[in-house]
């Protein structure tokens, strides 16, 4: 639905949308901002607006507001904006409407879906829309049945990794194989073989990233579903100072690897120590899921 009329409804507007609407100029004071800020928002959406900004703690306003979000009541409708741009009017996305279309999806799964395709704290999949993967949850049974073992309290990290790989796996479209590495080497040698440049963002992540997105994905429905106790440490963070999303474990390369060239007079391209080793900060981070 297309909205002409922006008085009709309350916002929850998300801060770091501001930062890409209104650009902060040099030496600019943060009053000036802040000014900038509200007439932006009250000549756009009037006066039933509440921002909310990230970095606050589960505690903090910005949980609060994502319980209002997601823990709505089931005679209330929640809408959900696509801001104007250019000379396209606003769309608005309502939840009973898509659960309409969507007949196999329950509100609870809308936790998983969120997480796992991409939220604040969790990883989006390259080229990969969320809107494309409801229509894929929606028609496989196996899918929303893994996001069933999301929803558990003190869920075993062996069980979540599997479910969770399985996922990935449906949404690469891997049929027959059962391993993210491999399935990632059979689509780069397919690109390569065309003799056109590799984009490595377009493979599926390496296993040992996809491990961490995972834990994170299961921290978020957790949080979403008020259950706060849970060490974010344990579930693909790091501190260091402050909470920093841990991307994988292993390098991307192997760091030691021989690396045989068709031109070397010694093997011709079939096994070759010619080649020096990589150095350590030659290896580059070539997982495709991007950090939010």
């Amino acid at each position: 639905m297309y909205v002409n009329d922006v008085t009709k409804f309350f916002y929850i507007i998300d801060g770091g949308m501001l930062l890409h609407r209104l650009k902060w100029e040099k030496n600019e004071k943060f009053t000036h901002i802040c000014q900038r800020y509200t007439r932006y928002l009250r000549n756009n959406y009037g006066t039933g607006v509440k921002v909310v900004f990230d970095g606050y703690n589960n505690d903090g306003t910005k949980a609060s507001e994502r319980s209002h979000r997601y823990i709505t009541p089931d005679d209330k409708e929640m809408f959900f904006l696509k801001p104007l741009k250019n000379n396209t009017l606003q769309q608005v996305y309502s939840t009973k409407t898509m659960l309409m279309k969507y007949p196999n999806i329950t509100k609870n799964h809308l936790f998983f879906i969120h997480a796992f395709a991409g939220f604040n704290t969790t990883s989006a999949f390259y080229n990969k829309e969320k809107n494309n993967f409801i229509k894929i949850f929606n028609n496989d049974q196996k899918l929303r049945a893994a996001a069933e073992t999301f929803m558990v309290e003190e869920q075993s990290e062996e069980v979540l990794l599997n479910e969770g790989m399985n996922c990935i796996l449906t949404i690469y479209g891997a049929k027959t194989v059962k391993n993210l590495n491999e399935i990632r080497y059979e689509r780069f040698i397919a690109l390569a073989s065309k003799n056109k440049s590799v984009q490595i963002s377009s493979l599926p992540p390496t296993e040992d990233a996809a491990k961490q997105h995972i834990k994170r994905v299961y921290l978020q429905v957790q949080q979403l579903k008020n259950n706060t106790l849970i060490p974010p440490e344990e579930w693909g963070w790091q501190k260091d100072n402050y909470l920093k999303p841990i991307k994988m474990k292993q390098p991307a390369a192997p760091i030691n690897k021989k690396w045989p060239s068709p031109a070397c007079i010694v093997c011709s391209g079939s096994d070759c120590d010619n080649h020096p080793p990589l150095e350590e900060d030659e290896v580059f981070d070539t997982q495709n899921i991007n950090e939010n």
